[in-house]
C-alpha cells in the first residue's frame, strides 16, 4: 500500500512533511532498512523486465522506491552493475526516469555513509568499472538539450565515483579528446549559456563543491579540493551577489541548491565566507531577505549535522562573527513584523496584486524570524554568546557591573523579552510554539548562567522580572489584536508557559 501511494503521488508531495505520500515514503525507508533484499529483489526483477523492452508503456512506479532504500557501498556497487547491464536495452524514456532515481540513491549513500565516500576518495580507485559505462550511455543521450536535466547530474556523479578519472581530467594530455574531457569542458562553458542550460550546469557544479567537502585538503589521491577552488569563486560571483540575483524567482528547489552551496562554501573556507558573505548579509538591512534566510538555514544545517567529517569547521567558529549581528537581526525582524497590519481573512482570499504582495512579504519576514528562533533553540549559546574579554573592564563604583557587562545584560534582556513578543501578538502565531520552547530552554540553569556571567544574580532578577512582567501585561489586557477563541487559546498558552517557567 505504501508503494502504491508513493507511485501515484506527484514528486513534490513525496518531499513535503505531513503529506500521506511523505509518510508512506518514510515508512518504506524504515521497512527496507531491515528488509532490503526483499524490496530490492522486486526492483531488480522489474529492471530486468525493462531491459527486455517488451512493454510499450511500462509501469515504473516500483522504480521510484530506489530513492527510499538504504544503500551502503556494497549494495550501491551491485545496483550500478545490474543497472549498467540492462541500461543499453532500455527505452530512452525509461533510462531518463531511472537516471533521476540513481542520482538520489547516490546522494543518500553519501549522506548516510559519508565515511565510505571519504574512503573511496582516499583510495583513488573507482567504485565500479560500470560507472563509466553508465556515463557513456548518458553522454550520448545528453546530445539533446532537453535531456540534460537528468543526464548531466548523473554523469557528474559517475565521474565523482571514479577518483582516478577525475584526476585524469586535471592532466589535459591524458584526457584530451575523451568524452569525459568534452563533458567537463561543456559543463564549465554552460555557465555562460542561456538560462536553462546554465541552471543545469550550476546544479552539477554545486554537487561537486558539496562532494569536495568530504575530502581532506591533504588527500593526494583525489583532486576535488584543488578542482573546486576556481569553481567556488565563479559560483559565488554568480549565485551570491544580491545586486545581480541569478534566479529571478527562488522556488523550493533553488533555495535548497543555494543552501547546499552556502554550506559547502563554509566548510571549504569558513573564514572567507563569514567575512565576505555571512556577516554582510546579516548586517545589511537592505540585503534581499532571501540571502539572509540562506545564511540562517545554512547555520541550522551545520549545527544539526555537527562535524560529519573531522576536518569540517564547526558551528562554534561562527559565534564571534555572527552571534551579535543575529541578535540585532532578530530585533529588527520583530519590529518589521509589528509595523505590518495583521493579515485578515479578506486579504488571504483577495486576488488583488497589492494584497498578494503584502501577504508574500509578511510570510517571508515570518520565515526569517522563525529560522532565527529555531537556531536559538537548537544552539542557545549562539543566542547568548559574547566575545571573550567583553566583561574584563573594572566594575563601576555603584555596582559590580562593568560597562561591558551592562551591554551583555541589555542584549540578554532584549533577546528574552523579544521572544515574549512572539508569544503575545497574533501576527507571530506561526512561531509562537518554537518561541515558547526557546524561552523555556533559555531558562534552563546552564543557560541562565550565560545571561550575564560577570554579574549573574542581579541580571537574573532583572531579566526574568522583565519577561514575567511582559507576559502578565499580555494576560491582563494587551490583547487588542485577538478576539473570541483565539484570545482564550492565547491566554491559556501564556498561563501554561508562565507556570512552566515559575
Amino acid at each position: 500500500q505504501a508503494y502504491q501511494i508513493i507511485s501515484k503521488a506527484a514528486p513534490e508531495q513525496v518531499e513535503i512533511p505531513n503529506t500521506l505520500a511523505w509518510e508512506a515514503a518514510r515508512m518504506v525507508g524504515k521497512l527496507t532498512s531491515r528488509n532490503f533484499e526483499v524490496v530490492y529483489g522486486m526492483i531488480s526483477e522489474k529492471s530486468q523486465e525493462l531491459g527486455l523492452g517488451n512493454e510499450e508503456n511500462p509501469d515504473l512506479g516500483i522504480m521510484h522506491l530506489l530513492k527510499y532504500l538504504h544503500f551502503n557501498k556494497k549494495r550501491l556497487t551491485i545496483l550500478l552493475e545490474e543497472y549498467a547491464k540492462e541500461l543499453s536495452r532500455m527505452k530512452k524514456s525509461v533510462q531518463m526516469t531511472i537516471g533521476g532515481s540513481i542520482c538520489s540513491v547516490i546522494w543518500n549513500w553519501v549522506k548516510e555513509y559519508p565515511l565510505e565516500f571519504v574512503e573511496l576518495q582516499k583510495s583513488g580507485k573507482r567504485l565500479s568499472q560500470y560507472c563509466l559505462e553508465i556515463f557513456d550511455v548518458y553522454y550520448n543521450l545528453s546530445e539533446k538539450t532537453q535531456r540534460r536535466q537528468v543526464c548531466w547530474p548523473l554523469m557528474t556523479w559517475m565521474l565523482l565515483l571514479c577518483p582516478d578519472t577525475m584526476m585524469e581530467l586535471m592532466e589535459t594530455k591524458k584526457s584530451e579528446g575523451s568524452d569525459h574531457r568534452k563533458y567537463w569542458e561543456a559543463l564549465n562553458k554552460a555557465m555562460s549559456s542561456p538560462k536553462g542550460t546554465a541552471d543545469i550546469a550550476i546544479r552539477c557544479l554545486v554537487d561537486i563543491c558539496v562532494a569536495s567537502t568530504y575530502v581532506a585538503k591533504e588527500t593526494k589521491t583525489s583532486c576535488l579540493r584543488f578542482l573546486v577552488l576556481p569553481l567556488t569563486i565563479e559560483l559565488q560571483s554568480r549565485l551570491l551577489d544580491p545586486k545581480k540575483p541569478f534566479f529571478e524567482l527562488i522556488d523550493k528547489n533553488e533555495e535548497e541548491l543555494l543552501t547546499n552551496f552556502v554550506i559547502a562554501c563554509y566548510r571549504l573556507n569558513y573564514k572567507a565566507v563569514l567575512e565576505t558573505f555571512f556577516v554582510p548579509f546579516i548586517k545589511d538591512n537592505d540585503c534581499p531577505i532571501i540571502y539572509r534566510i540562506l545564511v540562517v538555514k545554512a547555520l541550522l544545517v551545520i549545527n544539526a549535522q555537527g562535524q560529519i567529517i573531522e576536518w569540517n569547521p564547526s558551528i562554534e567558529l561562527a559565534y564571534n562573527s555572527l552571534a551579535s549581528p543575529l541578535r540585532k537581526l532578530f530585533q529588527f525582524q520583530i519590529q518589521k513584523v509589528l509595523a505590518q497590519q495583521p493579515v485578515t481573512h479578506a486579504a488571504k482570499v483577495s486576488k488583488a496584486k497589492k494584497d498578494i504582495k503584502a501577504i508574500a512579504d509578511f510570510n517571508i519576514d515570518i520565515r526569517l524570524l522563525e529560522h532565527i528562533v529555531q537556531l536559538f533553540y537548537a544552539d542557545p549559546i549562539f543566542a547568548l554568546y559574547h566575545q571573550a574579554g567583553a566583561t574584563e573592564s573594572a566594575p563601576s563604583e555603584k555596582s559590580n557591573a562593568t560597562p561591558e557587562s551592562d551591554v551583555v545584560l541589555q542584549d540578554a534582556k532584549k533577546l528574552l523579552t523579544g521572544l515574549t513578543v512572539c508569544l503575545q501578538d497574533v501576527r507571530f502565531a506561526d512561531i509562537a510554539d518554537i518561541s515558547s520552547k526557546t524561552l523555556l530552554k533559555l531558562h534552563e540553569p546552564d543557560y541562565v548562567e550565560q545571561w550575564n556571567p560577570s554579574n549573574l544574580m542581579p541580571s537574573f532578577w532583572d531579566i526574568s522580572s522583565s519577561v514575567i512582567i511582559s507576559l502578565t501585561n499580555q494576560l491582563v489586557g494587551n490583547t487588542q489584536h485577538q478576539v473570541g477563541s483565539s484570545k482564550a487559546d492565547n491566554t491559556l498558552q501564556l498561563l501554561t508557559w508562565l507556570g512552566d517557567v515559575l
